[in-house]
């Protein structure tokens, strides 16, 4: 029987769970998931492939086996308390704030990615970094030259661009591929795709990825629709920050700061801003939290709301939360709700932000953490993908057949965005 055994090792900590979430632990079938998505993003023609080749309930099971090999569980509970020395102030952040206030302007790159690790009660565990694991496909019948190919690039993708597990969008469950080899009596032998795994600069490690790239444009070509329905890699583009950090850590805390000071209280000091426009939006729609009024300036009055918030491109849903307008509330005898102290509980009011159809829609914009030699560097990747299907349009959480509706906004946020990250090597898809 023909495999292909290819070797992993985790950068960072991964957040892969079976049935039980507190116990962390690789699954074969996240795996061949995340083989399928690379395996979309390049291949243009994957329609008339992908079940033949990773399965499906029409075609039934896939081409091959899929086996996890040589990895050791780890149960490391996350503590987001432990990553508190990151905490820095933002750069726009008023003067004399008190200690609260500080905590509420504070940046944090690590605890900012991480954010939904922290929610419920059950603390999440990971598995720790630096381990290898193997993973072998056995073949289960002979495959042409051309499937080959595909599987490869799934795996060749995911071992350079990809990760695995919660928050692989936003750098943790970062992976790479260090090697992979294969045992054939049938006469297939590995393509020519390079492994950036070795490489001793950034420049190295860009030049290495572009060699594949192209290798794999030559193989699959180009989309006919510069307008996809899925992540694809084609009109993407990708940037490897030139800085090197000790620790995968600083290299985290730095990625994620460059999205947080960004998109935390953007344009703050601007009145047509996403912030203050559903402030007002919501001063329309509750009249209890305009009368509590705000300390901005100009004051904040009821409107209505012109356009879908700007920053909906990096991904459904979006949820603003407006302290500033926090409002007491009465019970059904009349008394003001209060908290365990006994002083009066404010209800903050929030805007979330989501699709007709759909509730949720992934970023299109991924974090990974590459190693180069005992560096880690920060990796963005803007894939070319849609927000939501078709002509959906963007409305607010609630009664959808009653909540106002807008057209969904334009990626020149993600633009904008991509304008402040750091100096560093890029590659244009």
């Amino acid at each position: 029987m023909h495999t292909l055994t290819a070797t992993f090792r985790i950068v960072t900590p991964m957040f892969l769970a079976g049935a039980d979430q507190a116990k962390a632990e690789l699954q074969a079938p996240s795996f061949k998931g995340a083989f399928r998505f690379w395996y979309r993003a390049i291949d243009p023609d994957f329609r008339n492939h992908e079940s033949k080749i990773f399965g499906s309930t029409n075609t039934g099971q896939a081409s091959f086996l899929l086996r996890l090999d040589e990895w050791k569980t780890g149960n490391e509970a996350w503590d987001p308390n432990a990553y508190r020395k990151w905490n820095k102030l933002h750069p726009g952040a008023p003067s004399n704030l008190s200690d609260e206030e500080q905590e509420r302007w504070s940046l944090n790159g690590i605890r900012y990615f991480s954010y939904s690790l922290r929610m419920g009660e059950n603390r999440r565990c990971s598995i720790p970094i630096n381990q290898e694991f193997k993973i072998t496909i056995a073949f289960r019948k002979k495959l042409t030259d051309e499937d080959y190919r595909r599987i490869l690039a799934s795996l060749w993708l995911f071992g350079h661009l990809g990760g695995i597990g919660s928050r692989s969008r936003r750098a943790f469950g970062s992976v790479m591929l260090t090697r992979w080899e294969e045992s054939s009596a049938e006469g297939i032998t590995i393509p020519p795709l390079p492994l950036a795994h070795g490489a001793n600069s950034v420049k190295d490690w860009i030049e290495t990825v572009k060699d594949g790239l192209s290798t794999l444009s030559a193989w699959f070509g180009k989309p006919t629709s510069s307008s996809p329905n899925h992540s694809i890699l084609h009109g993407g583009r990708m940037r490897l920050f030139s800085e090197g950090h000790r620790s995968w850590e600083d290299a985290m805390d730095k990625a994620g700061y460059c999205m947080q000071v960004f998109r935390q209280r953007w344009q703050l000091t601007t009145p047509t801003s996403d912030y203050h426009q559903v402030k007002a939006h919501i001063c329309s729609i509750d009249p209890s939290a305009a009368t509590v009024g705000s300390a901005l300036t100009p004051p904040v009055l009821g409107a209505t709301l012109p356009a879908a918030p700007r920053r909906i491109a990096f991904g459904l849903p979006l949820t603003f939360r407006y302290l500033s307008l926090a409002y007491t509330k009465t019970d059904r005898s009349g008394r003001i709700i209060t908290d365990r102290s006994g002083a009066p509980k404010l209800f903050p009011p929030q805007l979330e932000f989501i699709g007709t159809e759909h509730d949720r829609s992934a970023s299109p914009v991924h974090v990974r953490i590459i190693k180069i030699g005992e560096k880690y560097h920060p990796l963005y990747l803007w894939m070319n993908a849609p927000l939501l299907p078709g002509n959906e349009r963007i409305t607010t959480k609630g009664n959808r057949s009653r909540s106002p509706t807008w057209a969904r906004p334009t990626n020149s946020i993600l633009a904008e965005f991509w304008k402040t990250l750091p100096a560093g090597e890029e590659i244009i898809l």
